[in-house]
Parts: C-alpha cells; structure tokens; sequence
C-alpha cells in the first residue's frame, strides 16, 4: 500500500534512493574507527613533533623529520578539520531524522537495508500490476 501511495501522490519521490548514491560507501565506514584513528594520528604526531623539538635543543637535527613535520602540520590539521565537519554533519543528520546517536555504520547499513526492501516490495508492486492486467 505504502509504495503505490507514494508512487500516486509523489512519484518524485519514488525513486528516493537514486539520490543516496554514496550510502553504500557510508554504511561501510565507521566514523568512531575514524575518529580514533584521527586521535591515534595526533599523538603519534605530537611524539614526532616533540622528538624534532628535543633533536633540535640538543643541536643534533634531524633534517627529514624536521621536513616531514612541517609538511604533515597542514595535512593533520585538515583532517581535524574535516573531521570535525563530518561528526557534524552527521549528527545533525541524525537529529533531523530523529535518531539517537548510534555509529555511522549502523546508521547507514539500515538505511541501505531499508532502500534494498524498498526496491524488493517496489518490484513486487509491479509484478503484481502486470499479473493482474
């Protein structure tokens, strides 16, 4: 009943999921392993950074960390950046839906799951429309 009422007042509306064109890669990834890994990442730069720092009190530098260093800053702070955009981002998506908090990839297998019995039951509808006429 539900998809041909949405197919009779809002056929737009029907083919939803075409919109959704990266949530399998979403329901894939863990934004809590993200984040960890971000954090594990900014302490292990945090000990490069303070060996760099001590090599350099102690006059004994070491050149290719120091490079290394300063070429990593940027990169780690665009991943905090970007890092903190997409907690967000998906938090916000949450709230909208009116979902509590529950990983990414939880979040998003059920919606993935809900689009996989969508498409079934919508070819179910048809099947059933060319039976009976």
């Amino acid at each position: 009943y539900a998809i041909k009422s949405i197919a009779e007042k809002s056929p737009d509306f029907s083919y939803f999921y075409e919109d959704l064109e990266s949530i399998e890669d979403a329901a894939k990834v863990s934004i809590e392993h993200a984040r960890m890994t971000l954090t594990e990442l900014r302490s292990g730069f945090r000990l490069a950074q303070e060996d760099m720092e001590a090599r350099v009190l102690s006059r004994e530098p070491f050149l290719s960390l120091e490079a290394f260093v300063m070429r990593a800053q940027d990169h780690l702070d665009a991943l905090v950046v970007a890092e903190r955009q997409a907690l967000d981002n998906y938090l916000s998506c949450l709230e909208y839906f009116g979902e509590t908090y529950m990983d990414s990839h939880i979040y998003f297998g059920r919606v993935l799951q809900f689009i996989q019995y969508y498409k079934e039951l919508e070819k179910n509808v048809l099947n059933f429309q060319k039976t009976r006429f």
